[in-house]
């Protein structure tokens, strides 16, 4: 099955576009001068190069890497890699280049928001992105404060925005964004499609992609992002443990 076959597989489970949405994406044309290695064999190449895509064609994204060693599928592994050039593809193209790299992703299209994810994460019911929140509210609020409110929904205490010394018209916007009972990926989904110039982005330190791994990152498309990890966590011996340091912190 080529990578065009399973995303247009994701895209129907997800509900299809109408013909006319389909003619107006296709139209979406990369500009820039992105490539892709394939296959992929580095952690963030694959989500790297999607937040390029969307940047380069302005849509929302939401992406998270691999965790583990970043190694490319067995099958891959030996194989002659190449270069793939992405300019001049239309959008459904261009990320379908992408889990031709690397089939270990899947894509799916969150009301306007292309999400873009391991596969095994999606069906992964534990993931720490599919936790439960009573309800999700922002109220004129930039991305920051935003990705604060979702950190501090994941703990283990209130994290808060930091400042920029020199924040743009983007990552100056402020959104509005009401859930009831969401998971935090509906969050961040929702964040990055109420400002339409953003996406969000989830990598790992290690070989797990647990919370206390990950950092959870906003980026605007005029340059300007943040990221937050849990830094320490408490352990049960009184130390303050940071997952991603080859030492704790007394």
């Amino acid at each position: 099955m080529t990578a065009r076959v399973v995303l247009a597989l994701v895209v129907t489970a997800t509900g299809l576009m109408p013909p006319l949405e389909r003619l107006a994406a296709a139209r979406l044309v990369v500009g820039g001068d992105i490539r892709v290695e394939s296959p992929a064999v580095t952690c963030n190449v694959i989500i790297n190069a999607a937040v390029a895509i969307a940047r380069d064609l302005n849509i929302p994204l939401g992406a998270e890497g691999l965790a583990a060693e970043c190694v490319p599928p067995r099958e891959a592994q030996g194989s002659a890699r190449r270069s793939i050039r992405l300019q001049g593809l239309d959008r459904d193209a261009a990320f379908e280049a992408l889990l031709e790299a690397d089939p270990r992703f899947e894509l799916r299209d969150d009301a306007g928001v292309l999400t873009l994810r391991p596969a095994v994460a999606w069906s992964d019911t534990r993931h720490f992105l599919q936790r439960s929140m009573p309800s999700f509210m922002l109220h004129e609020r930039t991305l920051a404060e935003g990705l604060a409110e979702v950190m501090t929904a994941l703990g283990p205490w209130r994290f808060g925005a930091g400042l920029l010394s020199s924040p743009t018209p983007q990552w100056e916007r402020r959104v509005s964004v009401e859930l009831e009972r969401a998971t935090i990926l509906d969050a961040l989904n929702a964040m990055v499609r109420a400002h339409a110039d953003a996406a969000w982005a989830v990598t790992y330190c290690g070989r797990v992609a647990d919370y206390p791994h990950a950092t959870v990152n906003v980026i605007t498309f005029d340059g300007r992002g943040e990221g937050h990890h849990p830094v320490f966590l408490t352990g049960t011996d009184g130390q303050r443990v940071d997952a991603c340091a080859t030492s704790a912190t007394p």
